[in-house]
């Protein structure tokens, strides 16, 4: 099979699996509290082998009044599903290491503090991190400065993050108010 049928195979399986599962109980009309309970698949990665997937996962957090997505890992045929990440506040933007032993991803950790504005400026954190592919087991590359031009990037895009040759990742920042790509060392 080839590496983009495969792909589709994979997405198509794990697009259906919820839906499977709800058709199984007594139908009734959805209400807004039942579709913002519906985890949110995103941003799938196939390996460089085309032998697995990365994926996020979101759902609902009702207490911090957000989504919080995690990264998964499954097989290409459907099998083998693993939680890589578990982050309070969650991670996104999966991205594979040119020889697939690893993996590239952003993590946004709390901030914490009293309540604010929902207008007022304030710093967005973020992270980048590596992990091992089948473990899971992470490690902290690149901290964004805490200030609010180092702020998570909310251009179409976002942060834009992917390996490049040479052992480096990069990344999108408006570290000095404009948008720019940055590379640090992927170790």
């Amino acid at each position: 099979m080839t590496r983009s049928l495969r792909f589709l195979a994979a997405t198509f399986v794990m697009v259906l699996a919820p839906l499977a599962w709800s058709a199984a109980q007594e139908p009734r009309a959805m209400s807004i509290v039942d579709m913002i309970n519906l985890p949110q698949l995103g941003d799938p990665q196939l390996s460089p082998d085309g032998r697995q997937l990365l994926y996020t996962l979101s759902n609902a957090d009702w207490t911090a009044n957000r989504r919080v997505s995690h990264i998964w890992r499954v097989n290409a045929d459907g099998s083998g599903t693993v939680q890589l990440t578990t982050g309070a506040r969650g991670e996104n933007r999966p991205r594979w290491s040119p020889d697939g032993t690893r993996i590239a991803f952003v993590r946004t950790p709390g901030s914490g503090g009293a309540p604010d504005s929902l207008m007022a400026p304030r710093h967005r954190p973020w992270e980048i991190w590596t992990a091992d592919a089948a473990s899971g087991a992470g490690r902290l590359l690149w901290t964004a400065p805490e200030t609010l031009r180092g702020s998570l990037p909310s251009t179409q895009g976002g942060t834009n993050l992917h390996w490049a040759a040479g052992g480096r990742i990069v990344f999108l920042s408006y570290q000095d108010g404009w948008p720019h790509l940055y590379s640090i060392s992927e170790s």
